[in-house]
């Protein structure tokens, strides 16, 4: 019996529990060399009180096992974002825009969307979390506009040591 009601306390914690969001995680988007596109995401404060979103942008590659590689903005990448950050209240889903403009003709940006989470209970660490918003951008002229696709192969080709497109 007590076990039971143990059982069923921690199921009702769990679910009241409530993480914070972004959405969608993934886009693509295809233009010309230097004329940019435009994506717009989701940050949701699913919490019971009000947090900042600070939003920093990185230029992102991906290793020859496919794994993201963040850094500073590459030269001439640039994103214009609508907001820097914002103020969410408690339940609150705020949308963003980014426009991104790419020299090249294949580029990958990731958007760390940190959410301030506040003090720890004793009040020695702020707390926050960071969650990718992750933006693949190519010309146009890749097949059926699959810029990821693109840039996994890319990966690939030089995992393999074939880098002849």
């Amino acid at each position: 019996m007590k076990k039971g009601f143990l059982f069923l306390l921690l199921m009702l914690v769990a679910g009241s529990a409530r993480a914070q969001s972004i959405s969608p995680v993934i886009q693509q988007c295809s233009t010309k060399p230097n004329k940019g596109c435009a994506v717009n995401f989701h940050a949701t404060n699913t919490s019971l009180r009000p947090m900042w979103v600070v939003l920093e942008p990185h230029s992102m590659s991906l290793t020859p096992e496919k794994k993201p590689v963040l850094r500073p903005l590459d030269s001439g990448v640039v994103v214009a974002l609508s907001q820097q950050s914002a103020k969410l209240y408690p339940l609150e889903n705020h949308e963003f825009e980014a426009r991104i403009s790419c020299p090249t003709v294949r580029c990958a940006v990731q958007i760390s969307v940190i959410f301030a989470l506040g003090r720890s209970a004793d009040n020695s660490m702020n707390l926050r979390l960071s969650l990718p918003e992750s933006i693949y951008s190519c010309s146009d002229r890749v097949p059926h506009g699959d810029c990821r696709g693109a840039m996994f192969a890319d990966a690939e080709r030089v995992k393999t040591g074939f880098t002849k497109e």
